[in-house]
């Protein structure tokens, strides 16, 4: 037998919306990626991208402009390894306000990560990459004071209309992207734009001078900005921002915090250490920013009472993302941006933020070699000590980092040179944060959050509670919970946050669902969030076909017509005729009722739907299906006469 043979509770969700922390990789591990530069008004500069591929795959990386494709791409087997080239500026900038093709699309088998990098001498900025699945519909822009704002907007879908900073509407096809270069003077930063589909938003400047609003930044000379923005349901309540690595090595460092607010009345507290660890309050409406011109001594924490975005502009005018705590992720795979060409930049680093219980539990690997964490240096704030903010010093040379921590972490690289800088987020979740469902894992104050695309698995035994916190933002009139599809008896109320139990008596042996039904405000259907819950108890059933196990079934093909059947059953089965029933394309074999074993020709070439249903003495049931490919060779003789 291949089931488990004692009893336990394993949880498998497969949940319908999106997840955070529990997850195998970073929101830019992924498998298909658009790009768009914004305009440098330092030309004449240089376009590059870096992949980075854990896993040997095949990858096509395309202009949608002229049909080339980057690095000679096209269905090509990538092994192992950090890629670095040149993009081609024409196939990728438009250099005046409007729509062309001028992107580029990779593809791959396996999750990759990218990298974007913008820059010339004596300046330069840097993203990762944001895979489509990560994709929202509605942003804020990122852009700053005193500056030529400048986005691209990237649609992989035909007919995406979008309603832009200034609220006119444009619609774009699959490939095609919107430049938009605004005068100098106008900072679009916090103003909006909305889409049907989803979209790739990368937000910027082609020439800004933070300088004049936060003298700590540099000299004042022009600089680009450019970065790949998370939709406003990925933004949360709870941030951390830290000192960087400058171009004068570690340590206190000046900047500028950029605080961006989605809805009217958000209240938001700085604290730590900001400015001497003055603590700050500020009241923001939809739209609105701050500023905040500082050194940093240590970890900042930023909360507030509603959804917010926060980025810092770093010394030399480059911009990072800082997504919120709730967006920790337990493995990410990264690599420093190392430009191929003429740079400035020659010293790179790697921030980590890490719950203080979970750094011993950290592994760090350096080109899949395991390094002492005692090569990290950890910063303790008096402030905050549940929380590491950890940092290294990388070399000058492509390298790849590998990090793993139970607890979850946030990852940030930057490098930077004596006039050129580039920083951005490189291990972070880009899961919705507004409505969802988690389950708290067993021994462990962890609540483990599950993207539709990921199963993760938790035991429990009988005499457990499961917990389950649901979080809903948007405005809902109520929520209701239904185990099976059958309606379950638990007290809700309207709070946006609420902690059930759930005992594992209301389940049913084998696969359960899990469903939180919620109906929004102005809406006339419930919106349903369900996650796949599996029971395992003393009883099981299995069956094999010609000795093949039923879940190899869809992957072997049967050329003779015999096919002898058996089962396997583990507990008392019920006394009643029919305790055991097999199905032939939803019609029971009689003949074979209560047999272990039993044998059919099959004369038809097809794929047969093969069900055996089994009743235990408690009237547990358990249904085993699997599918039976039969392929069926006949010989034509022709009479001969001698």
């Amino acid at each position: 037998m291949k089931a488990i043979k004692y009893l336990i509770i394993t949880i498998t969700l497969l949940f319908s919306i999106s997840s955070l922390y529990a997850q195998s990789n970073a929101a830019n591990a992924g498998k298909e990626f658009y790009i768009s530069f914004l305009y440098n008004s330092q030309d004449p500069n240089t376009l590059q991208i870096k992949i980075v591929v854990e896993q040997g795959c095949y990858i096509t990386a395309q202009y949608n402009q002229s049909g080339v494709y980057w690095n000679g791409w096209n269905n090509t087997f990538v092994l192992p390894g950090i890629y670095t080239n040149n993009v081609t500026y024409a196939d990728v900038i438009n250099t005046v306000t409007g729509i062309s093709n001028r992107s580029l699309t990779i593809t791959s088998t396996e999750n990759i990560c990218v990298y974007a990098i913008n820059y010339n001498i004596g300046t330069a900025d840097a993203t990762c990459v944001l895979p489509v699945s990560t994709w929202g519909t509605e942003y804020r822009f990122a852009s700053g004071p005193t500056t030529n704002s400048a986005y691209a907007v990237v649609a992989n879908e035909s007919g995406t209309t979008i309603t832009l900073h200034d609220n006119s509407t444009i619609t774009l096809n699959k490939n095609e992207v919107y430049h938009y270069f605004g005068p100098y003077g106008v900072d679009i930063t916090g103003m909006r734009v909305a889409a049907t589909k989803p979209v790739a938003l990368f937000s910027g400047s082609n020439s800004t001078t933070y300088f004049n609003a936060c003298p700590l930044l540099g000299n004042g000379s022009p600089d680009l900005t450019y970065e790949q923005l998370w939709g406003v349901d990925k933004w949360g309540k709870d941030f951390f921002a830290f000192p960087v690595l400058t171009p004068n090595g570690w340590g206190n460092w000046g900047g500028m915090l950029a605080i961006v607010a989605h809805e009217n009345g958000t209240n938001v507290t700085l604290s730590g250490g900001i400015n001497g660890g003055t603590l700050v309050n500020y009241t923001l409406n939809a739209g609105e920013k701050q500023y905040v011109c500082y050194l940093m001594s240590g970890l900042t924490r930023i909360v507030s009472d509603k959804h917010i975005m926060v980025y810092l502009v770093l010394p030399d005018a480059c911009v990072m993302y800082i997504p919120p705590t709730d967006q920790r992720i337990h493995h990410a795979l990264m690599a420093p941006f190392i430009p191929t060409g003429p740079s400035l930049i020659n010293q790179h680093g790697i921030d980590l933020l890490i719950p203080e219980a979970y750094w011993n539990q950290t592994v760090i690997k350096h080109d899949g070699v395991v390094v002492s964490n005692s090569l990290y240096t950890v910063n303790i704030s008096d402030d905050f000590p549940d929380w590491y903010h950890v940092r290294g010093n990388l070399e000058n040379e492509d390298i790849t980092i590998d990090v793993t921590c139970p607890g979850g972490f946030l990852a940030y690289i930057s490098g930077n040179g004596s006039a050129e800088s580039y920083a951005f987020c490189a291990g972070a979740g880009a899961y919705n944060l507004q409505n969802y469902f988690t389950i708290q894992e067993k021994g462990t104050p962890i609540d483990t959050y599950y993207e539709n695309t990921t199963e993760e698995t938790h035991t429990f035994e009988t005499s457990d509670t499961i917990v389950v916190k649901r979080t809903v933002e948007t405005p809902f009139d109520y929520v209701s919970w239904l185990i099976n599809d059958i309606p379950y008896s638990i007290t809700e109320n309207n709070n946006v946050m609420n902690t059930l139990n759930f005992p594992a008596t209301a389940l049913h042996p084998g696969e359960n669902a899990i469903t939180m039904s919620v109906r929004f405000t102005d809406t006339t259907a419930d919106s349903l969030y369900t996650g796949k819950v599996w029971l395992w108890t003393e009883y099981d059933a299995e069956f094999y076909a010609n000795d093949v196990y039923y879940e190899d079934l869809p992957d072997t093909v049967f050329c003779a017509k015999n096919v002898d059947f058996r089962a396997e059953i583990e507990g008392e089965l019920h006394p009643d005729e029919g305790s055991i029933k097999w199905f032939i394309d939803g019609t029971e074999e009689e003949s074979a009722r209560d047999l272990l074993e039993w044998s059919r020709n099959f004369d038809t070439t097809k794929d047969y739907v093969i069900e055996m249903l089994v009743r235990f003495e408690n009237d547990v049931t358990i249904t085993r299906t699997s599918i039976l490919k039969m392929k069926i060779f006949w010989v034509k003789m022709r009479n001969i006469k001698h």
